[in-house]
């Protein structure tokens, strides 16, 4: 078993990194309407796209189609008023759902809602390049290749009329362990108010789409653990499509650091490699410990669809001369066991509902676990068998734990990186 330190190292500066960069939860993007079919972008994407039209039949077998931005002669369009008075009138209440069963609940969702098996739409966000531009920014594990893809998978058309349309501030809770996050795309429908805050980790992104909704598709991206709210709609109409993301990955489970994220992963390497440089650090080889800054769905691996600093610093400590590094979220063994590969001198790690509050042997936590995150307030958590020191004190009464889609599971786990610590004489 490794020895206790004798003098605390100084992990300063890899706590500041680990909380200042979780700051890259959201990206966002907006594209102009235009009538011009010959308009693209390099590489054949368009950087404006045709009006957007959505089909649908009303109860009475009637078919529709809405043609988005509705055009505006002296603010009248008798036609398309009237296709948008219909949409409106086809849709249905919104509810809010839970796991067991769905429910109209006025005071968290005032607005409309229209399911995808009843309409179809011109507007898919892979042709015009928002997909890509959500890979690049929201999943650096992510290598899209012939064995992984981006799916984005439409889940509902909201509409938020005024004076009052709003949605309170929640989380959607995930339907596979691929999901990783959200896409909102605020459709050319003039409106006021109806901003989109998302935030994470007491960080706010304010998405006022209002100015410029009369002629432009707008869209935001952002982590499934991610709260969202649409504050009240005070003119007009505000049309939205709700996409879950999934990151399919076809079984591949393993991660390696992309060159051209090199230069934002150097400070986080830069502050392991000091702390690897003290021989006042297990100098018999040890385990090194930092909880996830975000929550995942449950799944075998969280590994493929790391987050934002999450993906930094498990790619700093796999980078690093010497360590061995591994992710894994929490499972129900009540101990970390540690055993030592005498082929690779490596140790395996076995996560456990203990980590938060007890002071596991041969781990050294270097942050705190994310406790303002909403997503995990319903996650396991430890026994309470034993209280800890340092880090991570949160004594809760146990959950038992069931696999995602069943009752009462919950939702989001969080997770933990753990770098295995070779001894001083070899460190380095």
């Amino acid at each position: 078993m490794p020895p206790e330190l004798t003098h605390e190292p100084d992990y300063s500066s890899l706590r500041e990194l680990i909380k200042g960069s979780s700051s890259s939860f959201s990206c966002s993007g907006s594209i102009p309407i235009t009538t011009d079919t010959s308009i693209t972008g390099n590489g054949h994407v368009p950087t404006k796209s045709q009006p957007v039209k959505i089909f649908w039949t009303s109860r009475d077998s009637v078919p529709h189609v809405l043609v988005l931005p509705i055009c505006e002669k002296d603010d009248v369009d008798a036609s398309g008023a009237g296709a948008l008075q219909q949409l409106i009138s086809d849709c249905t209440p919104a509810s809010y759902i839970s796991r067991e069963k769905c429910f109209p609940v006025p005071g968290f969702h005032r607005g409309r809602t229209l399911k995808p098996a009843h309409f179809a739409t011109t507007f898919h966000p892979v042709d015009l390049g928002i997909l890509d531009e959500i890979e690049k920014q929201l999943l650096p594990s992510f290598d899209v290749g012939a064995s992984r893809k981006l799916i984005a998978d439409l889940r509902m058309l909201d509409v938020y009329s005024s004076p009052d349309g709003f949605k309170r501030e929640h989380i959607t809770s995930p339907d596979s362990e691929n999901q990783f996050g959200l896409l909102v795309v605020s459709l050319p429908s003039r409106f006021t108010g109806g901003n989109l805050y998302v935030r994470h980790n007491k960080q706010v992104r304010d998405f006022n789409w209002s100015p410029a909704s009369s002629s432009t598709i707008q869209w935001a991206a952002f982590y499934d653990d991610c709260e969202r709210e649409i504050v009240p709609v005070t003119e007009r109409k505000l049309i939205t499509l709700v996409y879950k993301l999934h990151a399919l990955d076809a079984g591949v489970r393993y991660v390696y650091p992309r060159s051209s994220l090199t230069p934002c992963m150097q400070p986080h390497k830069a502050a392991v490699m000091n702390i690897l440089g003290s021989p006042d650090l297990m100098s018999q080889g040890g385990i090194l410990g930092a909880f996830c800054s975000y929550a995942y769905p449950a799944s075998e691996s969280i590994a493929h669809v790391l987050k934002d600093c999450d993906y930094l610093l498990y790619s700093a400590f796999k980078t690093s001369p010497g360590t061995v590094a591994t992710i894994l979220e929490r499972e129900k063994s009540k101990n970390i066991p540690i055993q030592i590969d005498e082929k690779n001198k490596a140790a395996k790690v076995i996560a456990s509902e203990a980590w938060p509050c007890i002071t596991l042997p041969g781990v050294m936590w270097v942050n705190e676990q994310n406790r303002d995150n909403l997503a995990l307030r319903h996650c396991p958590r430890d026994t309470g068998a034993a209280s800890s020191s340092g880090y991570g004190k949160d004594p809760h009464r146990p959950i038992k734990r069931r696999r995602l889609g069943q009752s009462k599971t919950p939702a989001y786990v969080d997770g933990a990186i753990f770098a295995v610590i070779p001894p001083w004489g070899v460190r380095l």
